[in-house]
């Protein structure tokens, strides 16, 4: 048979990979239904209170390797303790790793021929969700002939991320500790809060899907923070200063002066740098990630001269960029060092005639060296 390491199952048609996501299903829901006398398991197992007992035994386990306070943590345990399913002394058979990974499929067709690694199965209650979850749940429950709104699955979905929380509280206990088995054990120390966090959102939410932009883009705490303050310095500064910009421009839109930056941009960049809101888009300055800045780059393109205000504007962040991965310590002297500091402008000469030059990588012309000096080979239509 076949047995998915990859749970994108690459090889296989889209049709076949939604059929063999409907196979596991489908043998979960068999799982479940089958009767624990005719199999001769009664009373195998600590029985009833599952999830009592679950959220008892990983709040402990969290407690034990906590580092640090984490409230979201604290907030979801106690909402799994007021909230346990009213069916929790339900008892059915349920494999406790079942998973993609763990089943062998037909050779060539959609069907589960056996689920392996039977180390961590319990008798429980615990509905399944796979992506979509939507219509997995669908088939689950008509397998099983319940209802398709299975009660109280948000408790399911949250009790689920409090687990994985916990254990990568776990996880970076030991790399704390120095005896961490995981080469990147230190990074699952950031993983704890915003997996409390959805697990929160998730606890209230009448559907399975929160917000995209509080889920699947989380933003780490420093770069929350700085999110809020640069939020308060469009509002109280920035946009407030609008109409004074667009007079400036419409005044001297026939002279030269239409070259030379508003003196409020000026003012209001010294405020920005004084408040440490300044080259945001670098992590190597900011110390902040890319998925950081992303949300700051959103909330800054809420006016066109705001990027500029806080040394994040293109050309320049692209140009940084390249001096600071690939310059050499005198460029880095000559050009990186005034642009951070805001001192300089940069430009970037990549429109050409024959090609879409918004995507750099398209570039035609040439360098390269002759001896001791370089040759340019290409067309330039203009630049700015």
């Amino acid at each position: 048979g076949r047995i998915f390491r990859d749970l994108g199952l690459p090889g296989v048609s889209v049709a076949e990979r939604t059929a063999l996501y409907v196979a596991a299903v489908e043998t979960l829901a068999m799982l479940h239904s089958l009767d624990l006398g005719t199999l001769g398991l009664l009373g195998y197992g600590k029985g009833a209170g599952y999830c009592k007992r679950q959220v008892s035994t990983w709040t402990k386990q969290y407690k034990a390797t906590a580092n640090k306070q984490i409230p979201a943590m604290d907030k979801l345990s106690d909402w799994l303790s007021h909230n346990l399913p009213e069916n929790d002394d339900d008892v059915s058979l349920v494999h406790g790793d079942f998973r993609i990974d763990n089943l062998i499929f037909h050779p060539t067709k959609a069907r589960v021929l056996a689920v392996l690694d039977w180390e961590l199965h319990a008798f429980i209650f615990f509905p399944t969700g796979i992506p979509s979850a939507n219509d997995l749940i669908s088939v689950y429950c008509n397998c099983r002939g319940m209802p398709s709104s299975l009660p109280q699955k948000n408790f399911f979905v949250s009790m689920a991320l409090f687990k994985m929380a916990a254990i990568a509280q776990g996880i970076y206990a030991r790399h704390l500790l120095g005896n961490a088995s995981s080469i990147n054990a230190a990074e699952f120390g950031g993983c704890v809060e915003p997996l409390a966090e959805l697990g929160l959102q998730i606890s209230l939410s009448p559907s399975l899907s929160p917000p995209i932009s509080d889920t699947l883009f989380m933003q780490s705490p420093k770069g929350h923070a700085v999110l809020q303050q640069v939020k308060e310095f469009m509002r109280k500064h920035i946009l407030p200063a609008q109409k004074e910009v667009k007079e400036y421009f419409a005044r001297h839109k026939e002279t030269p002066e239409r070259w030379i930056t508003p003196p409020v941009i000026e003012e209001l960049k010294a405020k920005a740098r004084s408040a440490g809101l300044w080259n945001l888009f670098l992590p190597a300055e900011s110390g902040l990630s890319q998925l950081d800045y992303a949300h700051i780059a959103e909330e800054t393109g809420h006016c066109f001269y705001a990027p500029e205000i806080f040394n994040c504007q293109a050309p320049d962040t692209g140009n940084m960029e390249v001096l600071h991965l690939f310059g050499t310590e005198e460029q880095k002297r000559n050009w990186l060092e005034p642009l951070l500091k805001g001192d300089i402008r940069s430009c970037f000469c990549m429109t050409e005639p024959d090609v879409a030059s918004s995507d750099a990588t398209n570039m035609e012309c040439t360098l390269h060296r002759d001896n001791d000096h370089f040759i340019v080979n290409g067309k330039k239509w203009w630049s700015s």
